[in-house]
């Protein structure tokens, strides 16, 4: 399991989430084996599943509340 961690702000967000997707994409081909979690406030949930859906990895967008149980996974 990989935690991603874009960002609570649309501008934090806007700018790293494209740099994330790259990075899972890079170590997929590479032959890593993982699912991604995400933790996303309300306000840019919507913004990082669109964004995340095509990535290399299967990756599971959850409540910013859930980000340390998420962390611990990884």
């Amino acid at each position: 399991v990989l935690a991603v961690l874009p960002g609570s702000r649309r501008s934090e967000v806007d700018r790293l989430i494209s740099v994330f997707g790259a990075t899972v994409a890079r170590l997929k081909a590479q032959g890593h084996d993982f699912d991604c979690i995400i933790p996303a406030v309300a306000h840019v949930r919507d913004k990082i599943e669109a964004a995340s859906a095509a990535w290399a990895a299967k990756t599971h967008v959850v409540s910013s509340t859930d980000k340390y149980a998420a962390m611990g996974l990884s």
